[in-house]
């Protein structure tokens, strides 16, 4: 997708799986986004990552580079509440993990009664 200052409407392509090449949409002017936007387009974020691109710069002067971190930072949930104790326990087997099987003749009774 090229998004042009001022335009109404985005320029979309898929792009080929065979040549490699952009494929405008029907709806995409070929006069506010010709071939060749496209295809410069694919070259300056081939490879890239998304978070690493920074931020939009309108003036033409180039991409600035948005450092990243050495280790990414993983973010830890720890569920904790006395209704999910009360699942777990309702759920765990006699060899201490949690049961899919009970879990889902749980929700078999629960369907079979809703039918009723």
């Amino acid at each position: 997708m090229i998004i042009k200052e001022g335009a109404r409407q985005p320029g979309i392509a898929s792009i080929s799986k065979t040549s490699g090449d952009a494929i405008p949409t029907d709806n995409t002017s070929k006069k506010l986004y010709p071939q060749k936007a496209f295809k410069e387009a694919m070259e300056l974020t081939a490879g890239l990552p998304y978070k690493k691109l920074g931020k939009a710069q309108l003036d033409g002067a180039g991409v600035a580079e948005e450092k990243v971190p050495d280790e990414p930072v993983a973010e830890e949930v720890v569920v904790d509440s006395a209704e999910y104790r009360k699942i777990v326990d309702k759920y765990t087997d006699k060899s201490g993990k949690l049961s899919y099987d009970l879990l889902n003749n749980e929700e078999l009774r629960k369907m079979r009664a809703a039918r009723k």
